[in-house]
């Protein structure tokens, strides 16, 4: 199994720009930190040809994106897939926040994927997400429908007071 490995360190204005990029039997795989707001810069793995239809998928509460495992998104990348994960703020590779001083809601994490997904240039995703992933999904379809191809809400909720919890 052939592995290139190149890392770019580049320093922009308030804000630091760390690149991995790996070569594996054609399947481009590149880390790098994604500024979604002056102070806050996620970690972001692609894998695939950045041109083909791009697969986002957003982890819940306590997971960091290797919560979608190698096995799943290399059969994506095979399948013709540009696949995107992501680690939220305060969680993962991210940058972490004091809370108190910076708070967020749930409005703020489906706005990060938003920038993600414009950062990397994609007009329009399918959208993957797993427990508060899902809910943000959810948001993403309702808030932002020019950006969704489909969306996959897994084990997740509307939150609504008027649904019923499960049995």
């Amino acid at each position: 199994m052939y592995m290139l490995r190149l890392v770019f360190h580049i320093v922009l204005p308030f804000s630091f720009l760390f690149i991995n990029i790996y070569s594996q039997e054609n399947t481009i795989m590149k880390e790098q930190y994604i500024q979604v707001e002056a102070h806050i810069k996620l970690w972001v793995m692609t894998q695939g040809k950045p041109g083909n239809t791009a697969c986002l998928f957003i982890n819940g509460a306590g997971a960091n994106s290797s919560f979608w495992s190698d096995n799943l998104c290399s059969k994506l990348v095979e399948k013709g897939f540009y696949v995107i994960k992501y680690d939220h703020r305060d969680f993962g590779y991210s940058d972490k926040l004091d809370f108190e001083k910076q708070p967020y809601d749930v409005m703020d994490l489906a706005k990060d994927a938003i920038t993600i997904l414009d950062s990397l240039s994609i007009e329009k995703s399918h959208i993957i997400g797993h427990s508060m992933g899902g809910f943000i999904a959810q948001l993403l379809a309702i808030h932002s429908p020019n950006k969704v191809i489909s969306f996959t809400s897994i084990s997740s909720s509307t939150n609504s007071p008027d649904i019923p919890p499960p049995p």
